[in-house]
């Protein structure tokens, strides 16, 4: 830089990219905490589930079955869950159009269906 202003342009732009950097990190950090949490809510689930067990005298063969059920429920089918509840929560007529959009391509290729209206389906 050998002017004043191309001294000044290029503090600006580091500045700008030391904001940008440091929005990026605070969002990735955000995102890995909120994980962290939900892990935690989990896991905190699982201990409560194992102590009341052991205290009502279940075998630790039993034990690990149920706990290897619930960390499946836990990681694979909580999302299902959430977007029941969601969808147990809207209005027949909104959740009949969210229903229709989320399967368009499944009631579509079903040859009865094709074409029809969503209340017929």
């Amino acid at each position: 830089a050998f002017t004043n202003i191309e001294r000044i342009v290029s503090i600006l732009s580091m500045l700008v990219g030391s904001v940008i950097f440091g929005v990026v990190i605070g969002g990735v950090a955000e995102a890995a905490a909120q994980l962290d949490a939900i892990a935690e809510r989990a896991r905190s689930r699982l201990d409560i589930v194992k102590a009341a067990l052991r205290e009502r005298g279940v075998n630790k063969a039993l034990i690990q079955r149920i706990m290897s059920y619930y960390k499946f429920y836990l990681t694979e089918c909580s999302d299902v869950a959430t977007e029941r509840k969601i969808l147990a929560e809207l209005c027949p007529p909104l959740r009949t159009e969210v229903l229709m959009f989320l399967n368009a391509r499944i009631v579509e290729s079903i040859g009865f269906f094709r074409g029809q209206d969503s209340s017929f389906v």
